[in-house]
């Protein structure tokens, strides 16, 4: 195993093609059919200046050969954004039941949120749009990543849910206005 720790500063002046705090051009094979695990490497942190095209804190080529290939692998714990765990968005469902969004209004969305909306006009934004309104409204904001892209996907599916419960008591209600109207005609 190689351990490294330091920095890496680039000169301030000239055209630069290409930095790397380490630049690893590394094929890892494992020397044992039964070998369990292969690693490779942790990067703790980038700063770009202003002006730099791309900067990516780990690039992970697709692995192959293995019965098991992960790009990334989380063994234990969990996924982390800035050191905090993820937690579901939960606004859509507080606003449903609560009528106001207090508990997760720092959530991303929650603030922009305008509530359940009629499923006709859903429906018509979907077919205008090719996307669901709350999918649409994060993916407006530029590049989007795992976590924000995940919040819209859970809060449309909170949604969905909410759809749901409402189908489901109106249909309750027609099979009891059914069965009352079956009772007076018999």
């Amino acid at each position: 195993m190689l351990d490294v720790a330091g920095t890496i500063v680039e000169a301030s002046t000239g055209t630069h093609a290409f930095l790397a705090g380490i630049k690893v051009d590394l094929s890892i094979t494992a020397g044992a059919a039964n070998t369990t695990d292969v690693y490779g490497i942790r990067v703790s942190s980038i700063t770009a200046q202003s002006g730099t095209t791309n900067a990516t804190g780990l690039s992970v080529a697709a692995p192959t050969g293995a019965s098991n290939n992960y790009a990334i692998n989380v063994t234990t714990g969990d996924i982390f954004k800035a050191g905090t765990a993820y937690t579901n968005p939960d606004y859509v469902l507080e606003q449903w039941a609560t009528g106001q969004i207090v508990k997760h209004a720092e959530k991303i969305g929650a603030s922009e949120y305008r509530g359940l909306q009629i499923l006709g006009s859903v429906e018509e934004y979907c077919r205008v749009n090719h996307a669901l309104p709350l999918i649409d409204a994060v993916r407006s904001l530029g590049d989007v990543g795992l976590f924000n892209g995940g919040d819209a996907v859970l809060a449309s599916l909170e949604e969905a849910y909410l759809y749901l419960f409402d189908h489901e008591r109106r249909i309750a209600s027609l099979e009891a206005e059914l069965a009352f109207l079956r009772t007076r005609v018999n």
